[in-house]
């Protein structure tokens, strides 16, 4: 589908950009129609794409590639690349205005002896083009979040600690928790104002009260939790995490901040998302070509769905009726209708359409229109 049909169709901000592993840049699918409609950005090895709340723009990061691809989200087209960023760019977020655009790297920052986060001036997303506003040596970053308060909040891998940074100049450090051996990704709940810390060497995930801004639990998980969902739901809190080295699912009970169980999904996972209603969630696979859906009352596995090889990174659209899943191995996307699970009937869901020749290895989805709604 061409750029112009979008537009004339009005569906410009309902897009997914799907990063390839073993490829270069993203591939772009028209979330309404399913449709591919082209591939961006030139970056080795794509990571994120982060999208001003302006719906102006994306920004690409690559994990070997030194730069930022600033991308038109009416044209597809990259209209400014920053080079100079530091290698290993695994952690990048916007505040919540859309006014500076954080930088977390494995490699050192350009002109330090250390990694750590570079802050750039967005303009507002008025222009595409970014100003370097800081840099701030830290150590091996992982996961970077911003919270409610406008605080970023960094998951230091090298040194087993988060740490909370003010969100505006001159950001400053605000403090600094001590964690478990290696936390890299992070999952925010803005209804409980809480951060999940998953860790690559501990089999417990932390929880960290933002607006006290203290730590309020360690709860026990699978080998290398990975990835996270909080599931509010008749009067329950709970929390479902993956294991990327087990077999096993973890169920947290945020309230009383403990572990209920563990689901047993026959392959390690890395991520999960949860029906709109909350009833069912579903997790990727390392291993094998199904998706799994659990109950979240009962923790059952109530379907699998043949989606193809190594299915990656489940994302449910914001009305809840599909799923998109990338199969890393076969390098396809398959669409999920899912509304028969609101229906009370798991078996119903199938797989409307399969979209081929994404790229290498698609391993992410990020839904353009998904900043807005955290």
């Amino acid at each position: 589908m061409s750029i112009e049909v979008l537009q004339k169709n009005g569906l410009a901000g309902s897009l997914m950009f799907v990063k390839n592993a073993g490829d270069t840049g993203f591939a772009v699918i028209d979330v309404e129609t399913e449709e591919f409609i082209k591939h961006v950005g030139e970056g080795e090895y794509p990571h994120k794409a982060t999208f001003h709340p302006n719906g102006k723009w994306t920004y690409l990061s690559f994990i070997v590639r030194s730069t930022i691809e600033v991308v038109n989200l009416q044209t597809l087209e990259t209209e400014y690349v920053e080079k100079g960023i530091a290698k290993g760019s695994v952690g990048v977020n916007l505040s919540r205005d859309g006014r500076y655009l954080f930088i977390g790297s494995y490699g050192e920052i350009p002109g330090e002896n250390l990694p750590g986060i570079m802050v750039f001036d967005t303009q507002w997303g008025e222009k595409p083009e970014l100003l370097l506003k800081a840099k701030i040596p830290l150590g091996k970053c992982g996961g970077l979040v911003v919270d409610s308060k406008n605080d970023l909040w960094v998951a230091v891998s090298d040194q087993n600690k988060v740490v909370q940074i003010s969100g505006y100049p001159p950001f400053e450090i605000k403090q600094e928790i001590p964690v478990g051996k290696h936390p890299h990704d992070m999952v925010f709940c803005k209804e409980l104002q809480m951060l999940q810390v998953n860790h690559a060497d501990e089999k417990f995930v932390t929880f960290i009260d933002v607006l006290n801004n203290r730590q309020i639990a360690n709860v026990p998980t699978g080998y290398n939790p990975h990835g996270g969902k909080f599931v509010i739901r008749d009067g329950s809190i709970k929390c479902f995490v993956p294991s990327r080295k087990e077999n096993i699912a973890s169920v947290i009970d945020i309230q009383k901040a403990s572990l209920i169980r563990t689901i047993d999904l026959g392959t390690p996972q890395g991520f999960v998302d949860v029906t709109k209603d909350g009833q069912y969630v579903i997790f990727d696979a390392y291993k094998g070509n199904c998706v799994s859906i659990v109950d979240t009352e009962t923790y059952e596995v109530v379907r699998r769905v043949a989606v193809g090889e190594m299915p990656m990174h489940p994302q449910i659209t914001h009305d809840g009726s599909k799923c998109f899943v990338d199969s890393m191995g076969e390098g396809t996307i398959s669409v999920l209708d899912i509304r028969p699970l609101y229906d009370g009937n798991p078996d119903g869901v199938y797989v409307r359409k399969t979209i081929k020749n994404v790229g290498i290895k698609p391993s992410g989805n990020f839904f353009s229109y998904r900043g807005y709604l955290l």
